[in-house]
């Protein structure tokens, strides 16, 4: 017999398949490697579309551009493991199905095969369940630990230089019960939001958002120089259009992650404009499929698009929410009467009214003169409001762009995770 001769434990990581990097029959209770692409797994989620970052995923895409030991790190605060519901995680002494600490069974249905069961997992829980070594921060592991849910109140999306670089987050341990508003007491300040989350942060009448997404769908957003990465959207619009739809549909899941109560409407104009839904709740999915009957045609005239907004957002008001955020894009160079705008603004300023928070943005090559005066309007009539002096103009070149920059106005958490096979 070589004694020299080193065995090495046979048992591989079940995302990446890599073999553990110890002695045969070691000692340690966990395995250890250093971890590989995830070339086993596949993509579950509740929507079509999930997030890691700036990279997108459809159900059922492979896993495999992601490494085992970064895509925690990626997927952030309080993200969730998926496990098969019979599956023992290679050892029949540990079934996943239990109602051990940090595990549970689905709360919502993960496609594309929603039929299947599934069991939801924290991330300590899950790399104990594959007995291999966590291989994330202890800062990072912190983090993983508590809620995700995040303050969507006005004040946080502000200038204020107290509170704009305070994002609020839950400050309870993810899947917490929901807290009641007698929790306070033991809580200390801040607040009990209606759906059970205590944040620190306090906020005078701070109410849901109303997000009006402006959209061109003239002849020219049917130009294919741009793509979406959806794809459903890559088959039904395979052009301008669908890799703004793509971005739209971003910045709703990133809002109802953010903020549930926020409202949304969708508005697609090309020389008139049609009110796709108005003042729904976000729920991404459904909107998504109904902005996607959206195709292109006509010319480019901004005037009825802006009337259009004005109309949607005074008739949403009347349900009471709070600030309003209009994101106006094209990729063409149409024009508007300034007058309509500034009657919009002034008919706020006479009834008292909160400002709008405009951004208008240009999509593709070269600089819009009629966006940029748009916006810059808009931040005249802002005055000491903080909220609307944050209207921006912006170039955006490409699909890729364009998708961080809505991701910039609108960041997301997202349903959904890798599933072994």
């Amino acid at each position: 017999t070589n004694v020299d001769k080193i065995h090495f434990c046979d048992r591989r990581c079940p995302s990446c398949d890599y073999f553990c990097t110890q002695r045969y029959n070691h000692d340690e209770d966990l395995h250890s490697t250093d971890h590989g692409n995830m070339r086993l797994t596949h993509v579950v989620a509740a929507d079509n579309v999930f997030a890691v970052g700036h990279r997108l995923y459809g159900r059922g895409d492979t896993g495999e551009a992601e490494l085992c030991n970064l895509v925690c790190s990626r997927l952030g605060r309080g993200h969730t493991h998926l496990m098969l519901y019979e599956d023992k995680a290679q050892d029949s002494s540990e079934c996943t199905v239990s109602e051990a600490e940090g595990k549970r069974h689905e709360t919502i249905k993960y496609g594309p095969d929603g039929d299947i069961a599934k069991d939801e997992l924290t991330h300590e829980a899950f790399w104990k369940a594959i007995r291999f070594q966590d291989p994330c921060t202890p800062e990072d592991r912190d983090q993983f630990r508590m809620c995700s849910a995040k303050c969507g109140a006005e004040e946080h999306q502000r200038g204020d230089a107290a509170e704009a670089a305070a994002e609020s987050y839950c400050t309870q341990e993810l899947w917490h019960p929901p807290l009641e508003q007698s929790d306070l007491a033991r809580l200390g300040l801040g607040h009990v939001h209606r759906e059970g989350h205590h944040f620190e942060c306090m906020h005078n009448g701070s109410g849901p958002l109303h997000h009006i997404l402006v959209v061109d769908r003239s002849f020219s957003m049917g130009n294919r120089d741009e793509l979406p990465t959806n794809f459903h959207l890559k088959q039904s619009h395979p052009c301008r259009l669908g890799a703004v739809l793509d971005a739209s549909y971003q910045y709703l899941m990133m809002r109802h992650a953010k903020s549930v109560n926020d409202l949304v409407s969708f508005i697609a104009f090309n020389t008139s404009a049609l009110t796709v839904f108005s003042g729904q709740v976000l729920e991404p999915t459904t909107l998504f499929q109904q902005m996607s009957q959206v195709n292109v045609d006509g010319y480019t005239d901004f005037c009825p698009a802006l009337e259009c907004a004005s109309q949607v957002m005074e008739s949403v008001e009347e349900r009471g929410t709070r600030g309003c955020v209009i994101v106006f894009l094209s990729d063409g160079e149409g024009s508007f009467d300034d007058s309509v705008l500034r009657q919009l603004l002034q008919r706020r300023v006479d009834r008292g009214q909160s400002m709008v928070r405009l951004h208008a943005i240009k999509f593709g090559e070269g600089h819009s003169d009629e966006l940029e005066r748009m916006a810059n309007i808009v931040t005249s009539f802002s005055q000491a409001d903080t909220f609307a002096g944050q209207s921006s103009y912006s170039n955006t070149v490409g699909a890729i762009q364009l998708a961080e920059h809505f991701e910039e106005l609108a960041s997301s958490l997202n349903k959904g995770g890798f599933l072994m096979r």
